[in-house]
C-alpha cells in the first residue's frame, strides 16, 4: 500500500467536505433546485395524459416508500426508556361491579 496514494486520497476527501461546507456549494445547489422545480411545471404540461398519470403515480409511490422506510428505521433504532424522576401513579376508573372480580 502506497502511503502517498492514501495521503492524497484523504486530502481529495477534506477538500470535498470543505466544499461541501461552503456558503458558495450551497447557494449552487439552491440555484438550481430552484431552477429544477422552477422547470418542472412545464414539462409536466407537454407530457401527454398517461405519461402525467404514470409520474404522479410514480412520485406519489416515492414519497410514500420514504416515508416507510424512514419510519420503520427510526423504530428500529430506537427505544423508549423511563427519565430519572417523576412520579407513578396507580389507580381505578369508576367502582367495581362485583365483589371478585377474579371469581366472575
Amino acid at each position: 500500500m502506497n502511503f502517498k496514494r492514501v495521503f492524497l486520497f484523504g486530502e481529495r476527501i477534506k477538500g470535498s467536505f470543505r466544499e461541501i461546507l461552503s456558503r458558495d456549494f450551497w447557494r449552487k445547489v439552491g440555484r438550481e433546485v430552484s431552477a429544477f422545480f422552477g422547470r418542472f411545471p412545464k414539462t409536466i404540461r407537454v407530457l401527454k395524459p398517461n405519461e402525467r398519470r404514470v409520474i404522479i403515480i410514480l412520485s406519489i409511490a416515492i414519497i410514500v416508500s420514504a416515508i416507510i422506510l424512514f419510519r420503520n428505521y427510526y423504530l428500529t433504532r430506537t427505544t423508549l426508556n423511563p427519565q430519572k424522576g417523576g412520579v407513578y401513579m396507580e389507580g381505578v376508573v369508576g367502582s367495581p361491579k362485583y365483589l371478585n372480580p377474579l371469581h366472575h
